[in-house]
């Protein structure tokens, strides 16, 4: 009747719609230990197809690529990349290198004319090259995982090293420009000495991308942890250089 509230199943009202979870949540909010910038939310999966599909790959996608190849790393691969990639630019340079000087002083006495010595120098450089690349790969990784752990960086040295040789995969780029001076002189090997800055600092961003995602540290720590060790090779070689001009003032000086 009018007036009084309705009853059972005729009468009660629809349920209204359930309210939304806190952000906090597992649905709604990062997942329980989840730190944004430091860990991914989800599990890794390892990487897709196999070596040349991932190093091809970092070049598109470079994040995803050295997430899941330092997530699961692949020592094989990466000591069949830093072989090659120490190989061929090896015998790129070295195939190159021929009169730097500029052009019109062929009597030059500074001018690099390899002549009979380019077969030698290829062929030592196939041996010596990829050999000196893996020693230098292996301790430079060793050094960015101390300084990773100095960070609170959590990887190890397989995911550290797999990663670092993914981040050289751009030096392949460079090969074709290292054979300009054959053709163009002077001009080729400026061209080449462009092209050789614009990849190092290519791989210098996938070396940062690749320590963050090995130890999970934020942006700024891997880029700290990257830049340290080369700020201290710098100043030393500018002491060094430093000291040399000072030593040849000072034998000048005396001499005068």
């Amino acid at each position: 009747p009018p007036g009084q509230p309705q009853q059972g199943g005729w009468g009660t009202p629809p349920p209204g719609p359930p309210s939304p979870p806190h952000s906090g949540s597992a649905a709604w909010g990062p997942a329980p230990g989840y730190q944004p910038g430091y860990a991914p939310a989800a599990p890794v999966p390892p990487p897709e197809g196999g070596l040349l599909e991932n190093a091809v790959r970092v070049l598109a996608s470079p994040v995803d690529t050295l997430r899941r190849v330092t997530a699961h790393p692949r020592t094989s691969w990466s000591i069949i990349l830093i072989v090659v990639i120490g190989a061929l630019t090896v015998v790129a340079a070295l195939a190159g290198a021929d009169a730097v000087g500029p052009p019109g002083a062929p009597g030059d006495p500074f001018a690099a004319d390899l002549g009979g010595l380019r077969p030698v120098l290829i062929a030592g450089g196939l041996v010596f090259g990829p050999l000196v690349t893996l020693g230098f790969v292996a301790f430079w990784a060793a050094v960015l995982l101390g300084l990773a752990r100095l960070f609170k960086g959590t990887g190890t040295y397989a995911a550290t090293f797999s990663g670092l040789a993914f981040s050289y995969v751009p030096a392949v780029l460079s090969i074709p420009f290292q054979l300009l001076p054959l053709a163009l002189g002077f001009a080729g090997s400026l061209l080449a000495s462009f092209a050789s800055f614009g990849v190092s600092i290519w791989s210098l961003v996938l070396m940062v991308i690749a320590v963050r995602e090995a130890h999970r540290v934020t942006t700024g720590r891997a880029v700290a942890v990257v830049l340290i060790p080369i700020a201290v090779v710098v100043a030393l070689v500018l002491l060094v250089v430093v000291f040399l001009v000072a030593l040849v003032l000072g034998g000048l000086a005396g001499m005068s």
